[in-house]
């Protein structure tokens, strides 16, 4: 973070952090695959729109603050938890697979990469 009193610096950087959240923003909007966002306590804080390519009759607000551990299978919610544990120790975690529970009772397996 830069703190400046130059109010054109402040500008370019204001510029800058408008930019990052377009690029963000158009992520969520275009990348194929699922996209989830946590808070540190495993509450989804932004999804991607593809997410109802898995649960066909909701939309993206109806998951806005409900912990990933809810859509995660029974049998994999002890590991999932401690891995999520592990990556905020770490400060990361890559490609681990789990069983999510889908529309109408399917199941699709998931990565959780988290950084």
């Amino acid at each position: 973070m830069v703190f400046s009193n130059d109010n054109k610096d402040g500008m370019e950087i204001d510029n800058l952090f408008e930019m990052i959240i377009d690029l963000y923003n158009a992520l969520m909007k275009t990348f194929p695959d699922l996209v989830v966002i946590l808070d540190l306590e495993g509450n989804i804080i932004n999804i991607s729109r593809n997410i109802q390519n898995f649960y066909a009759t909701k939309s993206i607000e109806d998951f806005i603050g409900k912990n990933i551990i809810d859509f995660v299978v029974s049998e994999d919610r002890e590991p999932f938890k401690e891995d999520l544990e592990k990556a905020i120790n770490q400060g990361f975690l890559k490609m681990v697979e789990y069983n999510f529970s889908g529309a109408n009772d399917s199941r699709f397996i998931g990565e959780l990469s988290l950084s």
